[in-house]
C-alpha cells in the first residue's frame, strides 16, 4: 500500500483480475457482508488502513460485471488502470465519489448517477471517496459486444474521449439494482444481465440524443431559456403531426403542458410567429403543393389541410396567395 496524500489502491479494469492492492492480503469475508454475496460471482475481500473492500466479479460472454462494497474510515483514493481499451458502464448505488480522468476531466458523482466512458490502456482514473459506505457497479464491455453496441448506437462512439455522466430515474435505479439479484438461477443469469445492460444503454442513448438536441437548440436560440425552446419545438412538432386535423390552441397547450399565454408568447419568442399563424402557414404550403401537383378536388384538399368547410379554406388560401385554389391550379 503506497501512502501519498491518501491511501492508494490499484484497481485493474479487466476480467482476469480482482481489485488488488500492494501489500494487502485477501481476507475471509466477514459475517456482516455475507448476505451481499452473489451466486456465480468470484469474491475478494481486503482490509487495511481504515479501508474495507468487498469485490465481486462475474465474467459474462459479452461483458464483465464488478460489484464493490467500500467502507472507508477516512477519505481515500483508488487508482484504476485498464489493461486494454474498454468501454465502461458504471453506476453508483450508494455514496459519493470524485473521478479524475487522465485527460484532466473531473466528475463528481453522487447517488444514482450513471457513467459511460472508455478506459485507455495503462491510463489512470482516480476515484476519491469520502468516509462512509459506498456501493458501485460497473460493467466492462468486451470487444465484440462493444463493436455491436457502437453499430447500434453510433452516438456512443463520441464518448471515447469525454465521459458521459447523468443522474437517473427511479426506473433506471431499479434496473441497476436488479443486476444485484441473487434469486436468479445461474443458468439464466448471463442472459438476464446482458438484456438489462442493453436496456440501460438504450436509456443512455436516449439521454445523449436529448442532450445533443438541447445543445443544438441552445445554439440556435442562445437568448431564450432552454425550457421555453424545448416546449416551443414540441408544440411545433404537434402542429406538424396534426396538420390535417382540427387543432385548437387550447388543445395544443394541453398537449405541451403549457398554459395558453405561455404557449403564445414562447412560440413567438422562439420562432418569431404565433402558433396559429404557423399552423395556417404550414396548411397553405401543403394546399398549394397538392393543387399544383395533384388532381384532387378542392374539397378533398381542404379536408387534408384540416378544414371541415371548403369556403373557409378557399378564403384563407386567397388571403395567403392572392388567388383562389381554382385560379392557382390554372397557372
Amino acid at each position: 500500500m503506497r501512502n501519498d496524500h491518501h491511501p492508494i489502491l490499484v484497481m485493474y479494469l479487466h476480467p482476469d483480475s480482482n481489485l488488488l492492492g500492494e501489500a494487502i492480503e485477501p481476507l475471509v469475508i466477514p459475517q456482516h457482508l455475507q448476505h451481499y454475496l452473489l451466486t456465480g460471482f468470484s469474491h475478494n475481500f481486503i482490509k487495511a488502513n481504515g479501508l474495507s473492500l468487498l469485490t465481486q466479479h462475474y465474467e459474462h460472454p459479452e461483458l464483465d460485471i464488478y460489484l464493490h462494497h467500500i467502507q472507508a474510515a477516512k477519505q481515500l483514493r483508488l487508482v484504476a488502470k485498464a489493461a486494454s481499451k474498454r468501454m465502461i458502464l458504471g453506476y453508483l448505488v450508494k455514496g459519493d465519489v470524485n473521478l479524475y480522468f487522465h485527460d484532466q476531466t473531473t466528475i463528481s458523482v453522487s447517488l444514482q448517477s450513471m457513467l459511460f466512458f472508455k478506459a485507455q490502456t495503462g491510463k489512470e482514473i482516480q476515484l476519491e471517496f469520502e468516509a462512509g459506505n459506498h456501493e458501485m457497479i460497473y460493467c466492462c464491455l468486451k470487444p465484440a459486444f462493444e463493436k455491436l453496441i457502437l453499430q447500434w448506437y453510433p452516438i456512443l462512439s463520441d464518448q471515447s474521449i469525454a465521459p458521459c455522466h447523468f443522474h437517473v430515474s427511479h426506473w433506471v435505479h431499479y434496473q441497476w439494482r436488479e443486476l444485484w439479484n441473487n434469486d436468479f438461477p445461474s443458468v439464466i443469469y448471463p442472459g438476464f444481465v446482458a438484456e438489462r445492460i442493453r436496456t440501460l444503454l438504450r436509456h443512455l442513448v436516449t439521454e445523449q440524443l436529448s442532450a445533443e438536441k438541447n445543445r443544438n437548440l441552445h445554439l440556435l436560440h442562445p437568448e431564450v431559456p432552454i425550457t421555453i425552446v424545448e416546449k416551443a419545438y414540441t408544440a411545433r412538432q404537434f402542429i406538424d403531426a396534426k396538420i390535417g386535423q382540427p387543432l385548437s390552441l387550447k388543445n395544443l397547450a394541453q398537449l405541451t403542458r403549457w398554459n395558453l399565454q405561455g404557449l403564445k408568447q414562447g412560440f413567438v419568442q422562439v420562432f418569431g410567429i404565433s402558433p396559429h399563424r404557423y399552423m395556417i402557414q404550414q396548411r397553405m404550403k401543403i394546399a398549394l403543393s397538392m393543387i399544383q401537383q395533384t388532381e384532387e378536388p378542392i374539397q378533398v384538399i381542404a379536408r387534408t389541410c384540416g378544414y371541415t368547410r371548403p369556403h373557409h379554406f378557399i378564403h384563407q388560401f386567397k388571403l395567403t396567395y392572392g388567388m383562389t385554389p381554382g385560379e392557382a391550379r390554372k397557372i
